[in-house]
């Protein structure tokens, strides 16, 4: 999920306005929004959200109804992957108050110590039983194997030189484009401050 950048009383207006639409679309949209604004609370407190499940596993003492949590989790997943879902008044209030009341618990509670996020941040990221270090050593253990697949045969020296010609290519228009940005910046600079000098020469005048 994204980060948000509104202020959380503001997303919390919001979920209140979909709720009073009192139709179906509204308590789909509040339980949505409900969920944002506790990912916004994660964050801002430190914690990772790219694995919600360890969250709860590990910081779900903090919470003072860690069921409803869990169940409010479910049904807002539900609610997104499921067509012509249907849901109560009842449902969505619920599940609002539950997104209420772990932002709450995680608004009072610490933020993480620099050495608990490092710790969370290897767990998910770089141990070997994250998926994300799986992917990323695996795509590197295959491009080396490319390398030297390539360099073995002169086919396939071939067709890396035709790559690296590409490289050359985009990168030279690349570095000629900054350049040509570089300048065009500097002369509006220049031409701003000369307006601005003329201007105040007037007002001088």
């Amino acid at each position: 999920m994204k980060a948000i950048s509104q202020n959380p009383q503001n997303l919390w207006m919001e979920v209140e306005r979909a709720l009073t639409e009192h139709t179906a679309s509204g308590y789909k949209m509040a339980c949505i929004e409900a969920e944002k604004v506790f990912y916004y609370k994660l964050r801002e407190r430190g914690y990772p959200v790219g694995n919600i499940k360890q969250i709860m596993m590990l910081f779900g003492w903090k919470l003072s109804n860690k069921d409803a949590l869990s169940k409010a989790l479910a049904k807002t997943d539900e609610i997104k992957n499921t067509f012509e879902y249907t849901l109560s008044s009842f449902e969505a209030e619920d599940i609002v108050v539950a997104y209420k009341d772990a932002v709450n618990d995680f608004s009072h509670a610490k933020a993480l110590s620099w050495q608990r996020k490092l710790t969370i941040f290897w767990d998910n990221y770089i141990s070997f039983r994250s998926s994300f270090a799986k992917v990323l050593f695996s795509g590197l253990f295959g491009f080396f194997l490319l390398v030297k697949f390539l360099s073995a045969t002169q086919i396939g020296k071939d067709i890396a030189g035709l790559f690296v010609g590409m490289a050359d290519f985009i990168f030279s228009w690349f570095i000629l484009l900054i350049g040509l940005g570089l300048v065009l910046g500097i002369v509006a600079l220049a031409i701003m401050a000369a307006v601005d000098k003329k201007t105040k020469i007037k007002d001088i005048k």
